[in-house]
């Protein structure tokens, strides 16, 4: 890069040396430890990108195809592609942002209020765990490196949510088009409480703009400003996220659930949140405040949403019912969509356990099956085995276990 452009002075594109490349595609081609080497240090570069513009009162912003490296020698490029504007003080959130971007490579709408310097910190030492593992494989650095798992957890999923819908924790094998839940027994919780992410996303000019909200008096409140008839659309998120626990049980024991239900390990997945995503919207019919603030009601304890999710207000405190919009003052609707989000295990990740478990430090856990597990293997499946003869086994171990069901009493705890 030759330059960038400053959003506080008049000249607004600098000169971008020719020759990029997209990161997510570089990344994608690398292999094992590898891609984890050059993404760690591709965030340390957008690290010093952020700090230098947020000195200058500037910021970026882009999506996962718009993160661009030097085709010579791989350097980050930030503002040939995306935007640069003055909002330097959403930089540690936009960074974070990117991070996911990257990793999921979908333009997921970021926030939060997590500092720039501690999301600086943590792009260091995530950086500093696989230095120090590729260096020397030692206990203590693969314990380090385990700790990151959650970060680099491989490719994630969304779909719409139904009542049949698995639970949140709940981990499960593929075979063919069909998903089979793994029976496993937990002495821990799997799934934490249903509550409003501290983020929203409005929909204003064209896109989606991330506002960071606040907790107050047991509501989770949004300030927006409005313009006299504008009408506000606003997307809300609560989400029940699994545990550590489950977490790291499902890193630790993937590749032996696998082996045990005789699927390729990357065909094994773990309900990672589910949810809904609350559309609100608000038209109001006269002159209106300059500033709205909406606020949303906690979910009931077992996880639902009321029928009306929130209310919109003239005041900042939800208490003060008299400032609540009216329907003879305003036009209020709300949208309801529950999802399920799973997490799977790619190839860049299922390396990185290999490794880990190759030198015996890939902490595996004590895992009790509820009942025999489906398909157990009687004897190791080789990670090298096809999908088609893996695809074959299961079938024959299908038969072998419905025959077994009605010959024998299997013990279950």
């Amino acid at each position: 890069m030759l330059g960038v452009s400053i959003a506080s002075r008049r000249t607004k594109m600098i000169v971008i040396e020719a020759g990029t490349l997209v990161a997510y595609d570089y990344l994608q081609n690398l292999p094992g430890l590898e891609h984890f080497l050059e993404y760690t240090q591709i965030m340390l570069e957008f690290v010093a990108g952020y700090r230098f513009l947020w000195e200058h009162r500037g910021s970026w912003r882009g999506g996962y195809r718009d993160v661009l490296l030097r085709a010579k020698d791989k350097q980050l490029c930030i503002g040939g592609l995306g935007r640069i504007d003055g909002q330097w003080e959403d930089s540690g959130w936009r960074m974070n942002e990117a991070f996911w971007r990257l990793s999921d490579g979908r333009d997921l709408s970021g926030g939060g209020n997590v500092s720039f310097e501690q999301n600086a910190d943590l792009f260091e030492r995530m950086r500093e765990s696989v230095t120090e593992w590729n260096e020397e494989n030692t206990e203590e650095s693969a314990r380090d490196l385990f700790d990151w798992l959650d970060w680099w957890s491989g490719s994630s999923k969304r779909e719409r949510g139904t009542e049949n819908s698995p639970t949140v924790g709940e981990i499960q094998w593929r075979d063919g088009n069909e998903w089979h839940p793994i029976p496993l027994v937990h002495q821990f919780p799997l799934a934490q409480p249903q509550k409003y992410s501290i983020t929203a996303s409005r929909w204003r000019e064209g896109e989606w703009e991330t506002i960071v909200g606040a907790r107050i008096e047991g509501f989770t409140r949004w300030s927006i400003d409005v313009s006299p008839g504008e009408e506000i659309y606003l997307l809300t998120f609560v989400r029940s996220y699994r545990t550590k626990d489950i977490a790291d049980f499902f890193y630790g024991s993937a590749l032996s659930l696998a082996r045990d239900s005789g699927v390729d390990v990357r065909s094994v997945r773990i309900v990672s949140r589910a949810g809904f995503d609350v559309d609100a919207s608000l038209t109001i019919f006269h002159e209106s405040p300059s500033i709205v603030y909406y606020f949303t009601h906690p979910p009931y304890s077992e996880g639902s949403v009321p029928d009306t999710p929130g209310f919109w207000s003239s005041c900042p405190y939800p208490r003060c019912s008299d400032c609540r919009l009216q329907a003879d003052a305003a036009q209020v609707e709300f949208h309801l969509k529950p999802f399920v989000q799973y997490e799977s295990i790619d190839n860049h990740f299922r390396s990185l356990l290999r490794d880990l478990e190759s030198h015996g430090f890939l902490p595996i856990p004590d895992i009790t099956y509820a009942s025999n597990p489906p398909f157990a293997s009687l004897t190791e499946v080789s990670e090298n085995a096809t999908e088609s003869t893996i695809k074959k086994q299961s079938k024959k171990r299908l038969g072998d276990a419905l025959l077994a069901a009605f010959s024998k009493k299997r013990k279950t705890s």
